[in-house]
């Protein structure tokens, strides 16, 4: 089938439509759960591609997925809403996310799973669902697309894996980047700020490095009393 063009506006009813034609609702959807590798699994992909927006499907199990023949296009980059509202009739139905991949900023994935309970025997029929999301090296239209996302569904996220581990990182990184640009008045003032709360900044300075502990200690006197060590500074 050629690709279909069709108009922003009309976008989120067709991703729909074909979500539904494959994996419709069912009354009841447990049978999923009796064999994970022949479970039928959805993902859908976005691209961002010389100022147009492609979306395309992958439908299969676990181990084999095969191109859908129905793929559309729009002639423009569509807006972030557009996304939202996906995400949003996703999670309507399969109410956890899964993991969420972005260590690539220009390649974007959510995965979204069946939050099994009474209520959820009725949805789609279909296991895992994946979204992917190409910004084909347009890093600002990542940036502002990604933050959207997170800042929509941080609640949802703050319970993910995958979330924790890239949120991690990144602060790691911003730390790194951070301290190692700032003056030593910028690094006094951060100590001062850690100063008003006392255990977060003992926190802090359990993790100094050794040799700087070690001679920080030998410029003093010490002795154990009651298994606390103590310093006296040495007089001049």
């Amino acid at each position: 089938m050629d690709e279909l063009t069709i108009k922003e506006n009309y976008l989120f009813d067709w991703i729909k439509d074909i979500i539904l034609k494959y994996c419709p609702i069912t009354d009841d959807r447990l049978f999923l759960m009796d064999d994970a590798r022949k479970t039928p699994e959805l993902e859908i992909m976005i691209a961002f591609i010389n100022n147009e927006t492609r979306i395309s499907f992958m439908f299969g199990s676990h181990s084999f997925k095969h191109s859908l023949i129905e793929r559309a296009n729009v002639n423009k980059y569509i807006n972030d809403i557009q996304i939202i509202n996906l995400i949003d009739f996703i999670l309507s139905d399969h109410e956890s996310i899964s993991f969420i991949n972005f260590d690539d900023i220009n390649d974007f994935s959510m995965g979204f799973a069946i939050n099994w309970h009474e209520k959820s025997l009725h949805g789609i029929e279909c296991g895992d669902i994946t979204l992917r999301i190409n910004f084909n090296n347009n890093s600002e239209l990542a940036k502002s697309y990604i933050l959207t996302i997170l800042n929509r569904y941080d609640k949802i996220l703050e319970h993910t894996s995958s979330f924790q581990r890239m949120k991690a990182k990144y602060i790691s990184s911003l730390k790194q980047s951070y301290f190692s640009s700032i003056d030593k008045d910028n690094l006094q003032d951060f100590i001062s700020y850690l100063s008003e709360n006392e255990d977060e900044l003992r926190e802090l300075l359990t993790h100094v490095n050794d040799d700087s502990f070690i001679n920080y200690l030998n410029t003093y006197n010490y002795y154990q009393d009651d298994d606390k060590l103590k310093l006296i500074k040495e007089k001049n």
